[in-house]
């Protein structure tokens, strides 16, 4: 139906209500406010089960997804711990490379001093990072999920 326009006037329609792609009227969905997480202060929805932040659980868990939430943050620490790691090992080729571009030219001593603190921070960090990997798979674990 296709309003009629006159000119200089204005015509208001008057729809239904919006259907969402589920087939409810959107006055049907159940009324959500934004709260902040206890643990990040972070703005949530209220019907938010975890939070999408910090994977803290705002409302009630079961077992089952009490395990499934400390399986998603051990496999996100695993992830940075990873690209650490990867970060690590590109400073030590930074560094080498610096050192091999600077004369005298070549891998020979003296090392200047730019390679050396570009490879030993790479070495510390490649170091600390594979054992907070080994500690996250041997000793930080959780079960599972099923």
């Amino acid at each position: 139906m296709s309003p009629k326009r006159a000119p200089g006037r204005v015509v208001l329609l008057r729809c239904r209500a919006p259907m969402l792609s589920s087939g409810l009227v959107r006055s049907d969905l159940a009324e959500m406010a934004i709260i902040h997480c206890p643990a990040c202060n972070r703005r949530v929805s209220s019907l938010a089960r975890t939070c999408p932040h910090c994977h803290e659980p705002i409302g009630e868990l079961d077992q089952a997804e009490r395990d499934k939430l400390a399986f998603r943050r051990w496999r996100a620490q695993l992830y940075r711990t990873r690209n650490i790691s990867y970060l690590s090992m590109a400073l030590v080729v930074i560094g080498t490379l610096v050192w091999w571009m600077t004369p005298p030219r070549g891998l020979v001593p003296p090392v200047g001093t730019p390679a050396a603190v570009l490879m030993g921070v790479g070495l510390v960090g490649y170091l600390g990072s594979w054992g907070w990997m080994l500690w996250l798979r041997y000793a930080g674990a959780p079960k599972r999920p099923d």
